[in-house]
Order: C-alpha cells, then structure tokens, then sequence
C-alpha cells in the first residue's frame, strides 16, 4: 500500500482501493476494482503474477489496429520459481473454442468495456474463466496480441489452479451453471477439456514439473 501510496503522489490515474469486506473471495475484491473503473480497457493482474514490459501497449495497439473488442496473448508458466515454458496462444477464439477450456489467461486478457459494458465477475469456482468466455459471446471472438508473452503466470502444486481433479469440476460448473450449455454440449466440452489437460499434464511430467 506504501508503493501505491507514492505512485499515487505523482500520477492521479492510480486509485488505491481498499477492501472493507476481505475473505469473500477474489471474485469480490475484483468486482470492487470493476465497480470503480473508469477507462475504456479492463485488466487484471493478481499479486503473485507479473506483467511483462509491454504488456499492456501490445494489447492496446491490437484492440486499436484490428478493432478488437476482447485480447489476449501468450504468457510464462513458472514453477518454483524458475521459467519453464511458453504458453502459446490461437490467433483468435470463439465461444466454442472457449467452452472446450479456457484459452485467455486472465493476466494476458483485456476488453473495451465501452462496447461491451462492464461483467461482473460471479461467486463460482474458476470465475476469471466464466467471465472471459461471456466477453468472447458477446464480442465474437477474441484476437491474440502475436507471439510474445505478456505475464508471468506462477503454477504451484498446493495453489488452487494446481488441483487438476479440483479445475475438472470447476470447468463442469462454468459450463452448466455459468454459461447454462446444455447437457449434450457440455459433456461434449467436457471430454476435450479432459484430453487437452491430459497431454498439458504429460508435457509438464516431461519437463519434469
């Protein structure tokens, strides 16, 4: 708050909220910093991410240039404190493609609030996800920034994103309550979720992950 607290003091773009109802979740504590925003272009950086040099000029010179309405790109894994590979992105999604697993990171996502109005982020398991694949319905599709990673995304063993029987269910959730798919579909999603987590799975035992 000290570091927010002295950037503040020289560009008044930086607001500094504070949360006066912690332990409801980061679902919250996000929709607290949507509620306040006031720019065209949302994004969102977790503590124990980190953006990159750029990250934010290669997602606003794609929106501006290809008139996207939603971005994203590539971003670094990091285990235990090392990198370990690149997670390459599609040129653009669909919904489909999202409803299949999620393909924007949220520290790599950004969208014209001002096209798309703003979405609240929901009280279920893996809301970064249901959101983004509710900005992609409503955009269209969703354009990558090119080949060069935005973020630095940290992956550990004991971190909730790290409980790949836990994430099964939660895209199951996303798919039924979130985004109400019916059944036949999100069964359908549901397997090749399932196939691509696996070979994710085998290329993270082949780095030795």
């Amino acid at each position: 708050m000290e570091l927010v607290r002295s950037v503040i003091a020289h560009d008044e773009r930086v607001k500094l909220l504070v949360n006066e109802t912690p332990g409801l979740g980061v679902w919250y504590a996000r929709n607290v910093g949507l509620e306040t925003a006031r720019g065209k272009f949302i994004a969102f950086l977790d503590s124990d991410d980190y953006m990159l040099q750029d990250s934010l000029s290669y997602r606003i010179n794609t929106a501006n240039c290809t008139g996207a309405k939603v971005v994203f790109g590539p971003y670094l894994r990091m285990y235990d404190g090392d990198y370990t590979r690149l997670v390459s992105v599609k040129d653009k999604v669909c919904f489909r493609d999202m409803a299949r697993r999620n393909h924007i990171g949220n520290l790599t996502g950004m969208y014209d609030s001002d096209f798309l109005g703003k979405i609240m982020q929901e009280n279920i398991c893996h809301e970064d996800y249901l959101m983004w694949s509710q900005l992609v319905k409503r955009a269209g599709y969703a354009y990558s920034t090119g080949h060069e990673p935005l973020g630095v995304y940290r992956v550990s063993s004991m971190s909730l994103s790290g409980n790949k029987l836990r994430a099964f269910y939660w895209h199951w959730q996303v798919l039924t309550r979130g985004l109400q798919v019916n059944f036949l579909s999100a069964l359908l999603f549901q397997i090749n979720y399932v196939f691509y987590s696996i070979i994710e799975r085998v290329g993270e035992r082949l780095l030795g992950k």
